[in-house]
């Protein structure tokens, strides 16, 4: 990946963990999903679009030329560039926090890797509504992808996830009672699927209550960290890898 060093450098940092080569298989395929035929640009782009980084800070330095080109690959993706604000003094720069690692999931889906990027935003400045009902999100959206993988996508299989009454996907409480009806079909993982089930009840209702309600704010991390999600994603990945 031949971009600014300083930005190959933070890449790196936001994606504790991950060796520089898996990082570049993740741009890559963020790349190919965005259309984006340069792999330099689909790196530029995926800093700004996937992890959230400002290519116009001044530390980076990046020609006008290329963030033009940037921002023409992302389209009507987020609009790049905030200009950084000049400080009149010196002890006024307030430091980035630290991002907490709350959740993660080995993926290549560039959506997926977003989602739990933000998540980890909103933790770690305190955000815990916002990363609650984030974190149903990514839920949901990965017991669906098990049950595509699962089942052939068949008349009565895509009904299993997908209401074509309303031409949406199903409720997540609906999604979930389709799996708790299929849960034999899973065999020896069917315990396992039995208490991601069991444990992401918590999901089924209580988001629903804090989108949709004036009345429902976590004010603090101790109701979003009851919820064990980052052992619901690990168990969600085990049986992922169970089908594959």
């Amino acid at each position: 990946m031949v971009i600014n060093k300083q930005l190959r450098e933070d890449i790196l940092k936001k994606n504790q963990g991950i060796t520089k080569r898996r990082i570049d298989q993740i741009i890559k395929k963020y790349g190919k999903d965005k259309k984006i035929v340069n792999r330099d640009i689909a790196g530029y782009a995926y800093a700004h679009d996937v992890l959230g980084i400002n290519l116009k800070a001044r530390k980076y330095s990046i020609d006008e030329d290329i963030l033009n080109k940037v921002q023409s690959a992302l389209q009507s993706g987020p609009q790049i560039i905030v200009k950084e604000k000049l400080s009149t003094k010196k002890n006024n720069v307030a430091k980035p926090k630290k991002i907490i690692k709350f959740i993660e999931y080995d993926t290549d889906d560039t959506f997926i890797l977003g989602h739990i990027h933000e998540v980890n935003i909103c933790y770690t400045y305190h955000a815990y509504t916002a990363a609650f009902i984030l974190c149903r999100k990514i839920i949901e959206n990965l017991l669906i992808e098990i049950i595509v993988k699962k089942y052939p996508q068949k008349k009565d299989n895509i009904d299993l996830y997908y209401d074509k009454t309303k031409n949406r996907i199903q409720d997540f409480s609906q999604i979930l009672r389709n799996l708790r009806l299929k849960i034999n079909d899973f065999g020896a993982e069917k315990s396992l699927l039995d208490r991601i089930l069991n444990k992401t009840e918590i999901f089924k209702d209580e988001a629903n209550n804090k989108t949709h309600s004036s009345y429902h704010l976590l004010r603090g991390p101790k109701e979003l960290d009851n919820a064990n999600v980052p052992d619901i994603l690990i168990m969600i990945h085990k049986l992922e890898n169970s089908l594959k």
